[in-house]
């Protein structure tokens, strides 16, 4: 059932969006605005510029698409690089809403806050780039995420036929025995028609 958006009514419209990233449990969170928003009760560090985040596509049916999430301006100290890669980055969660502002009161979530994105990340990129004379550097880590609808379509589905996991959720019942053999099957070929295995 769609979502009537009251801010989108307005003439004028401001928006950010806030992103919520869980890592090994630690949760970190930040926004495109140019300061702090506080949703829920959790404050979201405003990054501004610092923050790109590409195009979120809307389908009518369930898509896969994937978004890149960029950070740009990581300093040098404290380590924050050998943080990220000491981490266990890829499959952490990832959810990004999109938070309206009102334009009268410029309370930053007051048009309403909407989930846009759920998923996880599936892989990262870290880049740094140093100017040549200066030595300056801007360090720059890419986030590339999959929704959840692109998570469930990879699901593996099947059954499992060694005697072990077919006794698992039912200990002490009946099970099918014909799955006993199947052991003995693997790495057999079948002349099926012709003179025995």
């Amino acid at each position: 059932m769609p979502t009537t958006i009251a801010a989108l009514q307005a003439n004028h419209i401001q928006y950010g969006l806030l992103v919520k990233l869980t890592i090994d449990g630690d949760v970190s969170t930040f926004a495109t605005t140019w300061k702090p928003v506080t949703y829920n009760g959790v404050t979201y560090e405003g990054l501004g510029a610092l923050l790109s985040i590409s195009e979120i596509v809307d389908h009518i049916q369930s898509t896969t698409e994937d978004i890149q999430i960029s950070l740009s301006g990581i300093p040098s100290q404290p380590n924050l690089m050998g943080i990220i890669l000491g981490s266990n980055i890829k499959g952490s969660k990832i959810e990004i809403y999109r938070a309206f502002a009102n334009t009268t009161t410029q309370d930053p979530t007051g048009g309403g806050v909407y989930l846009r994105f759920k998923g996880i990340v599936t892989n990262y990129n870290i880049s740094e780039d140093v100017q040549q004379y200066s030595k300056d550097r801007t360090n720059t880590i890419t986030l590339s995420c999959a929704s959840n609808v692109k998570v469930l379509s990879k699901k593996v589905n099947g059954r499992r036929t060694n005697p072990v996991d077919l006794n698992k959720y039912n200990p002490g019942t009946v099970y099918d025995r014909g799955f006993d053999n199947v052991k003995y099957l693997v790495n057999q070929t079948f002349k099926f028609g012709g003179n025995g295995i």
